[in-house]
């Protein structure tokens, strides 16, 4: 995290979704963009969550990433290795990284670890730690949602709110740093390939099947 910084480079991702993610679509699940009238894909949003926790976290010299091949019955399987280098605290994702990663030596796996077992949506877990981290940060806040006792009984008092003005304010960084990560895809195209693809598997994987599938 950037010394000006109040969150996490994967929660600034979510705070600026719109800049990276494709819009929502009929058959997709959307994610509403904090201050705008805009839906992304909730799917590729996690998964790019998780990449740049991993990605920011390389650059910050936490952990290394490589591209690893392993031969299993003839098939060769490629798949992101990560070396722990030192601990930190950190917040949402990328500490959810770093609290993992050192009993796992690949991104699939950490992403398992930290959900710990198959949970009813992984996707919304990825965008709790977001939202924490904002909250947390006074860039969003809980309201009174206005629903009535059984709307209230049913879905809570209160709904989470963005405060637009505070979140403007990570604008200009957010865009200094689209800019690595512009080069990042562009100059380690098959390391974000991968890195995208794994954590997008690794979020998937955690979705509970039902007993009778």
């Amino acid at each position: 995290m950037d010394s000006a910084q109040k969150v996490t480079w994967s929660t600034m991702l979510y705070l600026f979704a719109d800049r990276f993610i494709p819009p929502d679509k009929a058959l997709t699940v959307g994610i509403e963009v904090p201050c705008k009238n805009i839906k992304v894909q909730r799917k590729p949003l996690t998964a790019e969550m998780f990449a740049v926790a991993f990605h920011s976290l390389r650059e910050a010299g936490v952990i290394t990433m490589e591209l690893t091949t392993k031969k299993v019955l003839f098939v060769k399987t490629t798949r992101v290795g990560v070396t722990l280098v030192k601990q930190e605290s950190r917040p949402g994702l990328e500490g959810a990284i770093v609290a993992n990663a050192g009993g796992e030596d690949h991104v699939k796996g950490i992403i398992r670890a930290w959900y710990g077992q198959d949970v009813d949506d992984p996707w919304s877990m990825v965008i709790k730690e977001g939202v924490d981290e904002a909250i947390g940060a006074g860039l969003m806040g809980h309201v009174d949602a206005e629903r009535g006792a059984v709307g209230s009984l049913l879905m809570g008092k209160t709904r989470v709110e963005p405060k637009c003005e505070q979140i403007a304010t990570l604008q200009p960084e957010f865009d200094l740093w689209a800019g690595r990560w512009d080069l990042f895809k562009g100059n380690e195209a098959q390391l974000y390939k991968e890195l995208v693809g794994e954590c997008g598997n690794a979020i998937q994987s955690r979705l509970e099947q039902d007993d009778n599938d």
